[in-house]
């Protein structure tokens, strides 16, 4: 989020993608479109996207919040669990639910990277 503050929502992040997929389907033809195909080329919009864009994606509703905005016990559980660089790369979100989710470049970031 502070490195990329313009204002994205989960509407325009799913346009794009629908809008990724058509294209992708059009260039290659119908007749030899499968579902790995598209999940191939789902993979590769998603690699493209900056941890903001993921989670716009992800979530409806959701807002960016920065790592300030983070109650002590969320700050203590992501930091032990994926480490202060990787904190500083990512973007966090407050979901409707209330409650706060992580995303980063890695898809599966599931691990403490050293702190």
């Amino acid at each position: 989020m502070r490195k990329n503050k313009r204002k994205i929502s989960h509407a325009q992040m799913n346009n794009r993608l629908e809008e990724f997929i058509r294209s992708f389907v059009n260039n290659i033809g119908d007749e030899a479109v499968s579902m790995n195909k598209i999940d191939t080329a789902t993979r590769i919009f998603v690699d493209a996207l900056t941890p903001l864009e993921r989670g716009m994606l992800l979530y409806e509703g959701a807002v960016p919040i920065e790592p300030s905005q983070l109650s002590s016990s969320d700050y203590d559980y992501y930091s032990n669990k994926y480490g202060a660089e990787n904190m500083e790369k990512g973007c966090f979100f407050r979901l409707p639910s209330g409650k706060t989710s992580f995303t980063s470049h890695e898809h599966n970031l599931k691990y403490k990277v050293g702190n």
